[in-house]
């Protein structure tokens, strides 16, 4: 379901649902972004082996997604993708080569990653690799 310019991006193999109280563990960069989340007895690793750019935010800060998510009940959820955002239209108007990794920038998505204590946006052409465990 697309709420004004957000989807909630469905995982296979992950019940929403259970991750209602899923909080961002780390964010390492190197050759490529891995988003470690954390809930209860649940962890999943977000692997996104190319990216254009990433950035991380106090969900508080985030009050414009909050609302449009309200307005169509689709707040509490973890994962979206985001279309025509103005995150996306700036980067690709301050970057020359805004796809540096050999595609199209019109490939690139915009991905939200909504956790209870930080939001990662993440704008890749590839989705990421999800790694999901219960310990």
């Amino acid at each position: 379901m697309i709420v004004n310019n957000i989807k909630i991006w469905k995982i296979e193999s992950l019940d929403v649902l259970q991750l209602k109280d899923i909080f961002v563990e780390s964010i390492v960069y190197d050759s490529e972004l891995t988003i470690t989340l954390k809930s209860n007895n649940i962890k999943i690793l977000l692997k996104f082996e190319r990216f254009e750019s990433y950035r991380v935010n106090d969900e508080s800060n985030l009050l414009e997604y909050w609302e449009e998510l309200d307005a169509k009940n689709e707040n509490g959820y973890v994962f979206y993708e985001i279309f025509n955002s103005s995150y996306y239209s700036e980067i690709k108007k301050l970057s020359k080569d805004f796809f540096s990794g050999g595609g199209d920038s019109d490939s690139i998505k915009h991905y939200g990653i909504f956790s209870i204590n930080e939001c990662v946006e993440v704008l890749s052409d590839l989705p990421p690799i999800v790694v999901y465990s219960e310990y």
